[in-house]
């Protein structure tokens, strides 16, 4: 978990005092893709508490596996080749962050997150080891 420390987002006024209650954020990302839709195009993706991905309105994956400690943190990898079309798409995620009293079953961190990175270079639009910049849509 420590080389993805700065690569995670949250919203940028979010306090401490935000923690006492529980919270699903959304964050989406329009992306363009050209005619040529690649075979593959991986996604790394985790949040703390849960998140559930989207790619142009359609239901992709929900996650990340429960850590059994705070010494690990699950990224989960999806494809989102299948679900991509030519021209403008959007990648949307929401995220629940359970509230600090509610989470006796689940290790999570001091301030809540998402991580969401593109691991394939084939499109230069939406290319490269980097992280997705996403925008909160209250």
């Amino acid at each position: 978990m420590n080389r993805l420390r700065t690569n995670w987002i949250w919203l940028p006024n979010w306090i401490p005092e935000d923690d006492s209650d529980a919270c699903i954020v959304y964050f989406r990302k329009e992306m363009m893709v050209d005619d040529a839709l690649p075979a593959k195009k991986e996604i790394k993706i985790t949040a703390d508490s849960r998140y559930k991905l989207y790619i142009n309105g359609k239901f992709v994956q929900e996650g990340p596996q429960k850590p059994l400690d705070q010494k690990e943190w699950f990224v989960d990898t999806a494809n989102a080749a299948p679900y991509l079309v030519p021209g403008a798409n959007v990648v949307a995620v929401e995220v629940l962050r359970f509230a600090a009293s509610q989470n006796d079953s689940l290790y999570r961190t001091n301030t809540p997150c998402l991580y969401i990175e593109d691991c394939t270079a084939d499109n230069p639009s939406f290319a490269g080891k980097k992280r997705l910049e996403m925008h909160h849509k209250p």
